[in-house]
Formats: C-alpha cells, structure tokens, sequence
C-alpha cells in the first residue's frame, strides 16, 4: 500500500523494472482532436515520473494502423493503454487485436502470478 507521500510525490517512486509503455489515443471521426486529454496525460505524466519509457501514438485515420504497426515493431512495449470514448470504441477493438498480434505474451507471466508483490 502506497504512503500518503509517495502518492503525492510518484516521482520518487522506482519500478520494479522499467517498462516499455505505449499510449494510444484514436479520433477517427474528428470528434475530439481539438480538445485536451486530461485522462490520458495524467496517466502518461505518472508513467514517466515513475521512470518508464513511454511513447505517445494518435491516431486519425484508418490508413495509420500500418504506423501503430510499425511503433509496436519498432518500440516493442510491454503495456499498450488504449484511451478511448464510446464512439472510438470499434476503432480500438480493432487496434487491440492487431496489437494482440505483437504482444510478447510470455513476459506478463511473471505478472500475474499468484503471490507477486504488489
């Protein structure tokens, strides 16, 4: 359990390992390009205080799935975070199984077994 210090301070906060994490935010549409993301930036602020590489993808166009294929290849992360609202929804299910694709599964084992410290 986090102190009341280091959830106010997460920059002096160290992983375990520093993780490769890759955000995704869509805008097919058009619909929410002109505004600010505060959700999706906070996440990606608390990522990198906590001393992770991470790296930013947006997405406007069907035709730029090639790129979000090429950044997973290239970056190779270990957490992909899709941000999305309900009209962006079918776009990241999409994005999520070409994403599947590439994911090195083996390396989440050592998350998710019983008995790993939080």
């Amino acid at each position: 359990m986090l102190k009341l210090k280091e959830y106010l301070y997460p920059q002096k906060l160290r992983a375990e390992r520093e993780l490769k994490v890759l955000f995704v935010y869509t805008s097919m549409s058009g619909f929410h390009f002109d505004s600010y993301h505060f959700g999706v930036a906070s996440l990606i602020s608390v990522t990198q205080n906590a001393h992770h590489d991470t790296k930013v993808i947006v997405l406007t166009e069907k035709k730029h799935y090639e790129d979000f294929e090429t950044k997973i290849k290239g970056f190779k992360p270990d957490v992909i975070g899709f941000s999305s609202v309900s009209s962006q929804f079918m776009f990241i299910k999409e994005l999520a199984g070409i994403a599947k694709k590439f994911l090195r599964l083996s390396n989440y084992s050592e998350w998710f077994r019983p008995g790993r410290a939080a």
